[in-house]
């Protein structure tokens, strides 16, 4: 949910915002996105992402490997930078759980063919994981405004509202 025209409809519009790999942008972007999840949930309202993660710090061939930028490692955030950023945009409670771990010969194939020297693969074990971020937004929940939907087909909107929450 994006409101380019920041005219205000959609501000604390949604209980549930999901975003799928958050990460290759560099920090200003990653910030920007959090911060607009933030804007748009109502409070009380909970954020999620599914991504890449690094635990401790890559070395830089692999950093610096587009290959593994296009394949989503090379650009992961760290562990505490993502906390650092959902608590820096106001969320509270941001957690990671890890849902996979890198191992070394997850590593192999991920740097097989870049010209990364198979030896790195010793220094990326374990130092990657795939894993659900979440964080909520402080604040009770607020009943949900009552509002009134169209009839199936006569929508403006694909949400199936006609107020012009979504435009």
């Amino acid at each position: 949910m994006y409101c380019s025209r920041r005219c205000g409809h959609c501000d604390e519009a949604a209980d549930f915002v999901q975003v799928l790999r958050l990460t290759r942008s560099g920090n200003k972007v990653e910030r920007k996105v959090l911060a607009e999840a933030f804007r748009v949930l109502r409070p009380g309202g909970r954020f999620a992402v599914s991504d890449v993660i690094v635990r401790e710090g890559l070395p830089e061939p692999v950093r610096q490997s587009m290959a593994l930028w296009t394949g989503c490692v090379a650009g992961a955030l760290h562990h505490d930078e993502f906390v650092t950023l959902l608590t820096e945009v106001g969320f509270h409670g941001p957690s990671i759980e890890p849902t996979r771990e890198y191992t070394k010969e997850d590593a192999l194939a991920l740097i097989e063919g870049t010209g990364i020297h198979p030896s790195m693969a010793d220094a990326v074990d374990g130092k990657i994981f795939s894993g659900f971020v979440r964080a909520t937004k402080p604040g009770d929940r607020p009943a949900k405004p009552k509002r009134e939907l169209s009839t199936l087909g006569t929508a403006k909107h694909s949400c199936g509202c006609d107020d012009g929450c979504c435009t």
